[in-house]
């Protein structure tokens, strides 16, 4: 019956037990400047692929740039942190590059709101241009 199991050698038991230390291993705390480079080192790679190469999107400074610019903004941070958040770069122009102008460090959770809120905002501008060019089959052509 069914598909084959994954781990099917392992009980119930012994899953939810090696689940249950996966969530609760005391992780060791990364430093101030291992934060800094594991997000310079995942937004760099985030341009180099979907819909960031395809939208042309480049990192505008350089690392050291970067690091000073993180490191102003450590308060909001640390004050996302403390609220049970995940820290995020957002680009404030979704079509424009990574550099200090245009980036802010915000929730995840805000941040991926606003990307749905740009998603139906796209796809309203596109219906609205469809409903535009086809007007001519909205008319009351009764005599």
């Amino acid at each position: 019956m069914g598909g084959p199991r994954i781990n099917s050698h392992l009980d119930d038991d012994e899953l939810f037990a090696r689940a249950y230390n996966r969530l609760h291993v005391v992780k060791k705390d990364k430093t101030k400047e291992q934060i800094v480079k594991s997000y310079w080192n995942s937004m760099n790679a985030r341009v180099k692929k979907g819909i960031y190469l395809e939208k042309c999107i480049r990192v505008e400074w350089t690392f050291q740039e970067f690091s000073e610019w993180f490191n102003s903004k450590w308060d909001r941070f640390e004050a996302i942190k403390q609220a049970g958040e995940i820290p995020s770069i957002d680009r404030i122009d979704s079509n424009s590059n990574y550099c200090k102008e245009n980036c802010r460090i915000i929730p995840m959770s805000v941040n991926s709101a606003l990307g749905e809120v740009n998603l139906i905002i796209g796809r309203m501008k596109t219906l609205q241009q469809f409903l535009k060019e086809n007007e001519h089959w909205l008319k009351d052509e009764r005599p």
